[in-house]
């Protein structure tokens, strides 16, 4: 049974109103956070904004991310009056930040959090990790010293000093996981309210299994999204501003794969470019001939090994490519029947997990 990186959790960070049973109107079931926004939705850690809309692509600020966690984790101690006299005691966002005084969320941030204008700021990846660090000691939850030596950050460097630590613990846990196909963090990068979502659920699978979790990247998609075959299109097919139809591409152009350890020339570079922008670090399981078994995102080599071409599309007779080097060119859209590749020859090669 194939694995999916279903690493719940969802954001709807509305800080008012009633939890909605129900799916948002601008979130669809094929959206990659759907099941994380839904399971955030019902547990009551998040709103929408008013006529059931969720607002998946807007950034998140340190206040809101303060109320999802009291809201997650510490939802029987949210006060109903505040303490008088404090900086945000006229604000909206009192509660949770009392909860977070008297837990010490911040207790990893580099400057505690004492401002209107730092709480209504969009909070950036690294201070966001500080936060969870602080949940995770909070909630007793301790991994191997050893992490700090092993898992590698290509971008730690650009990370201040004082949120190292904090950036590894919650990339080791798979609670945030890279930008990108070679695992860099982005650590002054924003989240949308549907990653932070994403968030939320892994850190809450983290807390219920005492730190147990998937390695970052291990069973998700290059972006952190689930693997579903949906996500894996989307991802492909976005590189269609950048490689559109009809683009000169020949044999001069290359491309090298540092997941698969390949370089591949023409058509086979182009290929191996869609499959790293779905599938990122995930490496190769497998290579079979059997066209029942073919998957969106799969690697066909064909025409008896003489071109290759990646799957945007699987019916129950052939499948929608796209290519490089098809008369030199970039070409998305493709039909190519099951009897034609029967006949070819042709090989699969996936990276989906086994």
């Amino acid at each position: 049974m194939r694995k999916k990186a279903i690493i719940a959790l969802t954001l709807a960070i509305c800080l008012t109103g009633q939890a909605l049973a129900a799916s948002f109107s601008d979130v669809s079931s094929s959206y990659w956070a759907y099941e994380y926004i839904e399971k955030a939705s019902q547990n009551g850690w998040v709103t929408g904004k008013g006529d059931n809309i969720y607002d998946p692509n807007g950034n998140v600020t340190t206040a809101e991310f303060y109320t999802l966690l009291a809201r997650a984790f510490y939802s029987t101690e949210v006060p109903t009056t505040t303490k008088p006299y404090k900086w945000y005691s006229e604000k909206w966002y009192a509660p949770y930040f009392e909860v977070g005084e008297n837990h010490n969320f911040d207790r990893f941030y580099v400057n505690k959090v004492d401002t209107i204008t730092e709480a209504e700021t969009s909070i950036r990846r690294s201070e966001m990790a500080s936060l969870i660090h602080g949940i995770l000691e909070d909630k007793s939850i301790t991994i191997s010293n050893s992490i700090y030596d092993t898992v590698k950050i290509p971008d730690i460097n650009e990370v201040i000093t004082d949120y190292q630590k904090s950036v590894i613990t919650v990339y080791a846990l798979g609670i945030i996981t890279g930008i990108d196909k070679a695992g860099n963090f982005n650590p002054d990068g924003l989240m949308t309210r549907a990653q932070v979502a994403a968030v939320l659920c892994r850190l809450n699978d983290v807390i219920e299994n005492s730190g147990s979790i998937s390695k970052p990247n291990e069973y998700t998609l290059a972006d952190g999204s689930p693997i579903t075959e949906e996500n894996v299109y989307r991802l492909i097919v976005e590189l269609k501003s950048e490689y559109p139809e009809g683009m000169h591409w020949t044999n001069d152009n290359f491309y090298k794969s540092d997941s698969m350890n390949i370089i591949g020339y023409g058509c086979a570079g182009f290929a191996f470019i869609c499959s790293d922008a779905a599938f990122g670090s995930l490496p190769v399981t497998n290579q079979h001939s059997n066209f029942d078994d073919i998957l969106i995102g799969d690697i066909l080599r064909i025409n008896n090994d003489t071109h290759s071409v990646v799957v945007l599309e699987k019916k129950d007779n052939s499948v929608i490519v796209t290519e490089g080097n098809f008369n030199s060119s970039i070409h998305w859209g493709r039909e190519i029947s099951r009897q034609s590749l029967e006949e070819g020859n042709f090989v699969v090669t996936t990276r989906y997990p086994n």
